[in-house]
């Protein structure tokens, strides 16, 4: 590729409608193809594949109250799509479109393993839940679509399909007799 090509690719930034294809798939090189995770947008960015790998992290902090080892209900049959903002590091736009990506799809933005759990302290102690590396773009912003798993501190009690879109969270635990929280999420994108 020329170098005057390759600029003209660094700021090139696009967004197409998908209609109703629900494209989920990251999709790297000299194109890139991010999908909103809504199945409405697909953000298009060209770039060369030769800006250098950045690592960041995904920082959790929360009051858990009664309940630990939160995490993404992230498994290869039905995989997580972590939602981001994204930046271009070339022009330090931000995409107005959220784009999902799953660990399960290698990419310039590529999730490094499985996500940490994050457990009850107190006081409330911010935790790196996931690691990643991003090549011509950087996350700025995290919502945490999908659904979440926890555990009853006490009882051991499986709560699943926990949404934190709201900004926290409530239930009862039977066995416990007991209310259960997650209340105070911040959520925090690090170089790590």
């Amino acid at each position: 590729m020329s170098e005057a090509l390759r600029r003209r690719a660094h700021r090139l930034l696009e967004v197409r409608s998908s209609g109703d294809s629900a494209v989920r798939e990251v999709d790297w090189g000299s194109v890139c193809a991010l999908s909103t995770g809504d199945g409405e947008s697909t953000l298009v960015a060209k770039f060369s594949s030769s800006y250098p790998v950045q690592m960041y992290a995904l920082n959790l902090q929360a009051e858990l109250g009664g309940v630990t080892n939160l995490r993404p209900d992230d498994t290869e049959a039905n995989p997580f799509w972590y939602t981001f903002k994204v930046q271009c590091t070339s022009c330090r736009e931000t995409h107005q479109n959220w784009v999902g990506v799953s660990r399960f799809r290698e990419a310039s933005a590529s999730i490094k393993a499985a996500p940490s759990a994050y457990e009850q302290s107190e006081p409330a102690k911010p935790k790196n839940i996931l690691e990643f590396d991003c090549r011509g773009l950087e996350f700025v912003e995290f919502r945490p679509e999908g659904q979440w798993l926890a555990e009853g501190l006490e009882s051991g009690t499986k709560f699943t399909e926990i949404d934190l879109n709201e900004g926290e969270w409530f239930d009862y635990d039977e066995k416990a007799g007991d209310e259960v929280s997650i209340k105070d999420i911040k959520w925090e994108i690090k170089r790590s």
